[in-house]
């Protein structure tokens, strides 16, 4: 059983939630989400204490796994429209970099041609200096999923570390021929 799914999701007063059935919207100063979830779900919207409760229709396995869940990413959603979350990554090598036209992203990575990536409307994106790539966004689920698609253009080399990557991310490097002796 979920654990969390037995406390309520705390609304902030600056986020307003709208419910209908299993639609949820919410909106905060940082953006607007809005998703649908399983039928299998029931959500509720007390307004005076502002608080949302997820319950499930059965003890089945199913359910406990889809009551856990449904929380989780109503709290993410609340989460990032008061404060977005936010995804750095980096280009690491000779010669490699990127640059930002309009929502274009311009990579040079040792290719014959040079990647380009539309990002998404939901998502901010920065660049800074030649090399590093920040994202932000309300919604946790878009943001991990146009990082991954950047990092895929280019994944970092298990030898030499060169290519895009999370800027927090570990690279465990393989020694070369040299050092199998």
């Amino acid at each position: 059983m979920s654990r969390l799914a037995k406390k309520p999701i705390r609304v902030p007063k600056e986020v307003t939630v709208e419910i209908d059935g299993t639609r949820v919207k919410v909106k905060g100063p940082k953006g607007e989400l809005e998703k649908v979830f399983h039928p299998d779900v029931i959500i509720d919207y007390d307004k005076e204490k502002n608080e949302i409760w997820v319950r499930r229709l059965s003890d089945e396995k199913f359910h406990k796994a889809i009551q856990g869940t449904v929380w989780r990413i109503i709290n993410n959603m609340i989460q990032g429209v008061v404060k977005p979350y936010r995804k750095e990554l980096v280009v690491e090598g000779t010669g490699y970099r990127v640059a930002l036209q309009g929502r274009k992203l311009i990579f040079t990575v040792g290719y014959s041609h040079n990647p380009e990536y539309e990002v998404p409307p939901m998502v901010d994106v920065k660049v800074e200096g030649q090399n590093k790539i920040i994202l932000e966004s309300p919604d946790k689920e878009k943001i991990g999923m146009v990082a991954a698609q950047i990092r895929d253009i280019k994944p970092p080399d298990p030898y030499k570390g060169k290519g895009i990557r999370y800027a927090d991310e570990q690279l465990k490097l393989k020694p070369g021929k040299a050092g199998a002796k």
